[in-house]
């Protein structure tokens, strides 16, 4: 059997995009935190890849690859002026892993699913608040998308981190909020607060007895903070090719896959053609959402 961690043969640069601050404050569609990059990161440092980290904006350029998450689809989505072309400047190589966020509410409101919430916030037109990480994460883009969804009006609370927003929810000052899993499942198991599904379009492995939100009854929803592998535009294919090969073989070690499933993380994997027919699909659905929310520059 070949080693999973041999290929490529030669040490390969990755540059790790900090896409959670600019200009000193949180760049709109950032949530997946730092220590959850380099995570992924390291992961990858076991098939010879040096790992750099830059500050946000940074150059693309040389033979660096970059790790970028999904905010960098929001970004694009809501029409954020940046100064780079998501679409445009950067070679997918492969979509390396998700995070699933979880919809939890506060016990307070009686709901046990779902449904029920969608039902409670039909007939209580902006009687209810959610908390998120801020104006145009992915946290607050999720509860868009599912008010767009189901047709329902609920008050946005806007945080600087789900953390703080994690807090009011546990005092019933906000009523509901997704919320990344490692940061919320010990609420939930301490019985103080309410899961009711997960935003991947497969169950978490985190918390597998948790329906989809799809499996819930909004099919193809799906708010997961991805990040994947990128090059530069303009990188030769063949190079592509060779580390798209090596980032597949990995992600299919246990050595891998165990410790960051531990944490919350679920390693993907995929062609790069597949990984860029999910970076436009990600753009058109966060583009829709922020038209519908009001928030497309």
């Amino acid at each position: 059997m070949s080693n999973p961690m041999s290929k490529p043969t030669s040490k390969q640069k990755l540059i790790i995009f900090d896409t959670t601050m600019r200009d000193g404050e949180q760049s709109p569609g950032a949530s997946m935190t730092r220590d959850e990059k380099l995570r992924i990161a390291r992961a990858l440092e076991r098939m010879r890849v040096d790992v750099i980290e830059a500050g946000f904006p940074a150059s693309s350029n040389g033979d660096f690859e970059a790790v970028r998450a999904i905010a960098n689809t929001i970004n694009a989505g809501m029409g954020q002026k940046l100064n780079h072309d998501f679409a445009k400047d950067f070679a997918p190589i492969a979509l390396v892993a998700t995070v699933p966020n979880i919809l939890v509410v506060h016990p307070s409101i009686g709901v046990k699913s779902v449904d029920d919430l969608i039902k409670l916030a039909r007939a209580k037109p902006d009687a209810l608040s959610y908390g998120s990480a801020g104006a145009g994460t992915a946290l607050h883009l999720s509860a868009e998308l599912f008010k767009v969804m189901t047709g329902t009006k609920m008050v946005h609370v806007p945080y600087a981190g789900s953390n703080q927003a994690a807090a009011d929810l546990l005092t019933g000052r906000v009523q509901a909020m997704f919320s990344p899993a490692s940061t919320i499942l010990p609420h939930v198991r301490d019985g103080k607060l309410i899961a009711l599904a997960s935003t991947q379009l497969k169950r978490a492995s985190v918390a597998p007895e948790l329906p989809t939100m799809a499996e819930a009854g909004l099919p193809g929803f799906d708010t997961s903070v991805w990040s994947g592998l990128l090059a530069p535009a303009g990188t030769p294919r063949e190079a592509v090719d060779k580390l798209a090969r090596a980032i597949n073989e990995a992600l299919r070690s246990r050595d891998v896959i165990e410790p960051l499933q531990k944490q919350g993380i679920d390693m993907l994997g995929g062609t790069p053609e597949e990984f860029a027919a999910y970076i436009q699909s990600e753009i058109a659905k966060w583009s829709r959402v922020a038209v519908a929310a009001g928030l497309k520059k």
